[in-house]
């Protein structure tokens, strides 16, 4: 598999569309995530139909990356991102009781924010809820993109956008203290304005349930650090950018298991 994506998507796309028909469901996720590395948003409909049978596979580790591939390409030939029905499949699959903890905790706020589509914040609130600390972080920043104005992407939510709730988005390295109350704003602001947004966005918005795994789990919290602001930024930093090499050590301070340049 990894020889098959080394090659052009065109290339592979008989292999792809061959193992997304297969009855085995670790071939379906691998063709179907290949599909959707692709540019094909019919294979994220497909995943969102069938999730319940295809997310327990050991492949489905790499969804949220394909998801994310998916978004970038079809962001680069319509310039307006996932439509309403890609978003809510986006958005039913990462909260499904059988995805894997993690697994869509970064990629879905983002992409479920990238449209600027109002049907995206149902999915993201629930978000906020995340037993994952980035992940919470993750939703609250999701969600103020989605609401924040922005002249190059026009969006029904700019009718309910205020400028004192810049406020209350992600500093670049914010407090846990800090984190957390932010998060709590946001749940606060959607429990008041949840019809006014549905009223800007022309209709009746999404359902979205937390899946069990939010209220049985621990709730993590980002662990606190000494570093001087430098060290803080650099730990970040290698935090989402890719994983580091066997045996390479991180920067002073990052977590273990986390990602690095």
């Amino acid at each position: 598999v990894r020889h098959l994506r080394l090659l052009k998507d065109e290339a592979c796309q008989p292999i792809w569309r061959r193992f997304a028909a297969s009855p085995f469901p670790n071939l379906r996720v691998l063709g179907l995530a290949g599909l959707m590395r692709s540019g094909s948003v019919d294979a994220l409909l497909a995943l969102d139909r069938d999730f319940t049978s295809l997310g327990a596979t050991l492949e489905s580790n790499d969804l949220g990356q394909a998801m994310s591939q998916l978004e970038q390409q079809v962001r680069k030939a319509s310039r307006t991102g996932l439509d309403s029905q890609a978003l809510d499949a986006v958005g039913r699959i990462a909260l499904n009781e059988e995805a894997a903890p993690g697994v869509f905790d970064f990629a879905a706020p983002n992409i479920l924010s990238s449209s600027r589509n109002p049907r995206g914040l149902p999915y993201i609130v629930v978000m906020l809820d995340n037993p994952n600390a980035i992940g919470r972080r993750s939703a609250k920043t999701a969600f103020c993109n989605a609401l924040r104005r922005n002249p190059a992407q026009p969006s029904p939510l700019d009718a309910v956008w205020k400028p004192e709730y810049a406020a209350h988005c992600p500093s670049v390295l914010p407090d846990i203290e800090t984190d957390e109350a932010d998060i709590r704003f946001w749940k606060g602001w959607w429990d008041s304005h949840e019809e006014e947004v549905a009223q800007a966005a022309g209709g009746p918005l999404p359902r979205a349930f937390a899946p069990a795994r939010y209220r049985t789990a621990t709730r993590g919290r980002l662990v606190e650090t000494t570093q001087d602001i430098e060290g803080r930024f650099s730990t970040l930093v290698f935090l989402f950018v890719s994983p580091r090499p066997e045996g390479r050590p991180g920067p002073a301070g990052a977590l273990p298991g986390s990602r690095t340049l």
